[in-house]
């Protein structure tokens, strides 16, 4: 099983469930690309139909908005045992390996995601571990650091984009600040101000007494300063807009 699986070990089925999704399969009759369903207008396998809502259901999401946005998730708060915290770690690396992918980088403002975008799941476990008014613990430390070592050039473009999770809709938010910020901030999404609060909890947790935890918050602050150094630059008046 996939929670089952660790971090080093799942490189293969990353790169199974990649390259299935490059893979067009096409009517022999018209050469057009065939859908998964012609109502929900998805094409086998290039937009991975079903994926993200079977990965919802595998993250133990309940209730949700629109068949397409969830708003609740299993979080590290509800994490008991040693064995609870391998599975979680686990899947929380599949995923953002996956997030990382070449196919979910044509984000632009206000076009859909990509078919491997967990980023939402990303700023949820950033959001308990730094914008909680508790000390993170060392599970949130570890998910949100494999978050930055595995997707941080994702996680960027996110910011650079300013990516709102708004559902306009509903007027749902579930990207929403958390308890330490709910009085000062509204924030909706991805911005330059609240990865700063990441990385500042990122640098804090250098002083975590478990060893892996520093090893890996080292190697997370590592791939901010990568993506940080990247030519692309925000204006200081657009840094916190």
């Amino acid at each position: 099983m996939l929670s089952q699986t660790q971090p080093s070990q799942q490189t293969a089925l990353v790169d199974f469930v990649r390259t299935l999704q490059q893979q067009k399969v096409l009517d022999p009759a018209t050469g057009d690309q065939l859908l998964f369903d012609p109502d929900w207008n998805m094409m086998l396998w290039t937009e991975a139909p079903l994926f993200g809502i079977n990965v919802a259901d595998f993250w133990h999401c309940g209730t949700h908005l629109h068949t397409h946005f969830h708003i609740s998730q299993t979080t590290t708060h509800d994490i008991q045992t040693p064995k609870n915290e391998t599975q979680y770690i686990n899947k929380v690396a599949f995923l953002a390996q996956l997030t990382s992918s070449p196919a979910n980088f044509d984000l632009q403002p206000g076009l859909a995601a990509g078919p491997f975008d967990f980023s939402l799941y990303a700023l949820w476990d950033f959001r308990q571990a730094f914008e909680s008014t508790r000390m993170p613990t060392s599970t949130m430390l570890r998910a949100a650091s494999l978050w930055m070592i595995y997707a941080a050039e994702m996680l960027w473009a996110n910011v650079r984009t300013k990516r709102d999770f708004r559902h306009r809709a509903s007027n749902g938010n579930p990207a929403k600040e958390g308890d330490a910020y709910h009085k000062s901030r509204r924030w909706v999404g991805f911005n330059r101000q609240r990865w700063d609060v990441w990385v500042e909890g990122l640098e804090n947790g250098r002083e975590a007494e478990e060893q892996d935890v520093g090893g890996l918050v080292e190697e997370a602050l590592s791939q901010v300063e990568r993506v940080e150094s990247q030519k692309w630059r925000l204006e200081r008046e657009e840094m916190y807009a």
